[in-house]
């Protein structure tokens, strides 16, 4: 059985539809990892890539960006790799956040086939989501930042 939904249903509508919302994307992440396991990957890699997806559209991309999970774009998952995640995980590192670029990747193709990102955005997609090198980068710099140098690394990959 296919699950359709309407990305429509996933705006949020003003501050108190978080739950709503939230209880869609579960639904959609759900979804995603049965499509996952029924390709035949092994369960574990399902699981780690539905979870990867799961902090990425759940955590970043309606809490923090407070958009749709159906408005995926490559500025966003630079936005998530390069920024946020360091920002915001106590020991931030290239292994974790290439485990989440792959799952984005394979939750993005999923929408993709599934009809709910058009085929033209992929392959920047899928590029963004292998530029581990530009994230290791960051990392980097981020650990190695001077005192005064935060706002010059920020404007790099802003969240503004």
């Amino acid at each position: 059985m296919t699950t359709t939904f309407n990305p429509n249903d996933f705006v949020l509508r003003d501050d108190l539809d978080f739950a709503r919302v939230d209880g869609l994307c579960r639904e959609l992440l759900l979804t995603f990892y049965q499509d996952l396991v029924a390709s035949d990957l092994l369960e574990n890699q399902a699981t780690q890539y539905a979870s990867s997806a799961d902090y990425f559209v759940r955590d970043f991309l309606v809490d923090n960006r407070l958009v749709s999970p159906f408005s995926v774009t490559p500025e966003l998952i630079r936005q998530f790799a390069a920024t946020w995640y360091i920002l915001n995980t106590v020991e931030p590192n290239l292994a974790e956040i290439s485990g989440h670029l792959a799952g984005i990747g394979a939750f993005c193709r999923y929408l993709g086939d599934h009809g709910y990102l058009p085929p033209a955005a992929l392959p920047a997609i899928e590029i963004e989501c292998a530029n581990t090198a530009y994230v290791g980068s960051r990392i980097d710099a981020f650990w190695n930042l001077p005192n005064d140098g935060y706002l010059a690394w920020e404007a790099e990959c802003t969240l503004k």
